[in-house]
């Protein structure tokens, strides 16, 4: 396998604090990403994803 992926999962926090805590990290790492996952409708089979810079 060439080269890496860091990865840091930002969970468990009210909706502003990892928000704020997603926007330092995509902010602090130069070409950083981050992948959210919706799942308030994961119940009836849909799990929304959208990718933020």
């Amino acid at each position: 396998m060439a080269g890496t992926l860091p990865v840091a999962i930002v969970g468990g926090l009210h909706s502003d604090a990892r928000a704020a805590a997603v926007a330092k990290l995509l902010t602090a790492v130069d070409g950083s990403v981050a992948l959210r996952h919706d799942l308030s409708t994961a119940v009836q089979g849909t799990v929304r994803r959208s990718v933020h810079r």
